[in-house]
Parts: C-alpha cells; sequence; structure tokens
C-alpha cells in the first residue's frame, strides 16, 4: 500500500482548485453548536489514510481515519483545527483489485471542521470532518520498465 499511496500523494499537488461555484460559507459566518449528535449516518469503523491539506505550498497532514460515513469522517491529528475551516483531503480507499496488491482509490474531498476536540494524553486532537464534495481519484495504472 505504501506504493499506491506515495503516486497518490504526488498527485496532490497538481490539483486544481475546486471551482468556486461551490458557493460555502466562510468559517466566520459558520455556526457549530456543542454537544449535539450529528450523525445522520450509519459509520463505519476503518483506518484508511488521510492526507490533510491546508495550503498546497505546505506538506499534508496525514493521518488516518477512525470512522467514516457518506457524509464525513473522524480522524485524530498532530495539529489543532477550528470548527468552521475549510480544507482539502485525498482518503485513501484500498480495492480489492486482482493486478496489484495494496492498490487504493483516491477521493479527493473538500471537507469541512464540525467538531475539533482537545489534544488527549497522547497528544493528539480529535477531530471531525463533514464531506462538502468529493472526486475519486482512479489508481495510476502500473508501469512496465
Amino acid at each position: 500500500m505504501p506504493e499506491a499511496q506515495s503516486k497518490l500523494s504526488s498527485s496532490m499537488r497538481v490539483f486544481e482548485p475546486f471551482p468556486e461555484c461551490i458557493g460555502l460559507s466562510r468559517p466566520a459566518e459558520v455556526e457549530v453548536p456543542e454537544h449535539r449528535e450529528r450523525r445522520r449516518r450509519a459509520r463505519a469503523h476503518v483506518h484508511w489514510a488521510v492526507h490533510l491539506v491546508r495550503h498546497p505550498s505546505r506538506a499534508p497532514i496525514e493521518s488516518v481515519t477512525d470512522n467514516l460515513s457518506s457524509e464525513g469522517f473522524y480522524c485524530h491529528c498532530d495539529e489543532s483545527f477550528v470548527p468552521g475551516e475549510f480544507l482539502e483531503c485525498l482518503v485513501l480507499v484500498p480495492t480489492q483489485a486482482r493486478s496489484a496488491q495494496g492498490e487504493c482509490l483516491g477521493l479527493r474531498c473538500l471537507v469541512q471542521v464540525v467538531r475539533a476536540e482537545e489534544p488527549a494524553a497522547g497528544g493528539r486532537c480529535g477531530i471531525g470532518f463533514h464531506i462538502e464534495n468529493y472526486l475519486v481519484v482512479p489508481p495510476e495504472p502500473e508501469r512496465g520498465d
């Protein structure tokens, strides 16, 4: 899987910005209620690699999902986030392709932070993200040498 991750990670740097027509609110305008159950969808407890991108010129923040649904995911990060903040990410979804072990499909997502917990004893912040929009990034075909 590391080879497939590196292929998808290298493609993160060349993404074009999401279209401006998405029309999302700025973080200052977003109100996130506290202590309210937000889960309308069933959550799958999967541990998939995720690369969070705050700014294209900075290295992605790497994490692993704790759980995810069709509307969002939760993970722990070394950096803190602010509810209402928007960023891009790449979720690496393992496939069951017979041609290559560890092949991953990428989900390039525009996400919004909806929950940010203080660092736990392990020193990592718990972050809940809502998926606003996504694109599928197919695995790159293997090159024959």
